[in-house]
């Protein structure tokens, strides 16, 4: 167990951090609560996304006198955030079905909502810029079933349906697609009952998707680029994506992939320097009991069989990349 155990400063990439001046933050949170009392099988869901951009120089330079300086602390810090009420159980649109008004309302909330108001691109820019490559935004995206006849893989022209930002229709029975179909949320959309489960899909999509677009405008503003490789990116949670949204991970994984590599093909430093911060769970369980095997200023490798191991998953099944660093042992700043 200590054998994947190193000190800070022998990891690959350790001195990049030195040049980190900025981080840009993304939190999200969920709820579903009842519509009216006299109505609790009806229920309505929410999604609220923030972002913070702190400029570390003017942070510290704010408290460097005797006296915190409030007009750069007011400075050092920016913020943005967007909100979305999304239909529960028992809200349809007259018509149409629980499922059907569930996909119709997001695929809405990807089209209206900008992950900032100083960006003209939403969401649903972001997705399709998700299955192309940081200077390539693709047209379409893919989807290997139709929502709505089950038709799929061999049973489609190509094995799968490609989606434009528009929408498109099923080649098999012609009804309506939508861009956000490619989500595949609906599938565990209950008509009765909650449906928290695809609010928390949702909320950590629009998380993923928000990062990008910070990523995203920092690489197409000349101007910006440099600022690109000294912003460290911090999600609230882990990095990994689990069930009907799960193959998104791998997208991301590629577009990070293909970021990186046009960063250093442009002789620029690596980027971008992506973080995810556990606070419970699993993980940070673990990283507790065995807490007193990290020393300070080390951190914990694990590989993909200790991982499965201490989680009681298959022995094949791949992970994001994990770091356990106990916070009782940090090194004090």
């Amino acid at each position: 167990m200590t054998s994947l155990c190193r000190p800070v400063e022998e990891l690959d990439n350790a001195g990049i951090s030195d040049g980190v001046r900025f981080a840009i933050t993304v939190d999200g949170s969920d709820t579903e609560v009842e519509a009216t009392r006299e109505h609790p099988t009806i229920k309505v869901g929410y999604v609220r996304v923030a972002a913070s951009f702190v400029d570390f120089e003017k942070l510290h330079q704010a408290g460097a006198g005797d006296f915190v300086d409030p007009h750069l602390l007011r400075e050092s810090h920016q913020h943005a955030a967007f909100d979305r009420a999304l239909p529960g159980s028992g809200l349809v649109i007259p018509g149409s079905t629980g499922v059907d008004t569930w996909r119709q309302e997001l695929d809405r909330f990807l089209h209206e909502t900008k992950f900032d108001q100083a960006s003209d691109q939403t969401l649903a820019d972001m997705l399709l810029a998700l299955h192309g490559s940081p200077n390539a935004p693709a047209t379409t995206a893919p989807l290997r079933r139709c929502p709505s006849c089950g038709a799929k893989d061999a049973q489609l022209s190509g094995g799968q349906i490609d989606i434009p930002k528009g929408g498109t229709n099923c080649p098999e029975c012609g009804q309506k697609i939508y861009l956000g179909d490619v989500l595949r949320t609906e599938e565990e959309y209950m008509p009765e009952g909650s449906n928290r489960s695809s609010l928390t899909r949702m909320m950590l999509v629009a998380e993923r998707l928000t990062s990008l677009g910070y990523m995203q405008l920092l690489f197409e503003d000349p101007h910006s680029y440099d600022v690109l490789g000294k912003t460290l990116f911090i999600t609230d949670g882990p990095l990994g994506l689990h069930g009907t949204v799960a193959p998104l991970k791998r997208r991301f994984q590629d577009y990070l992939a293909e970021f990186a590599k046009q960063c250093a093909a442009n002789n620029r430093p690596a980027a971008p320097l992506v973080v995810g911060v556990e606070k419970s769970g699993t993980f940070v369980e673990h990283a507790q009991l065995i807490s007193h095997l990290i020393g300070p200023g080390h951190v914990m490798l694990p590989t993909t069989e200790y991982i499965n191991r201490i989680t009681g998953r298959p022995a094949n099944t791949v992970w994001v990349r994990r770091v356990l660093w106990p916070s009782l042992h940090l090194p004090h700043p």
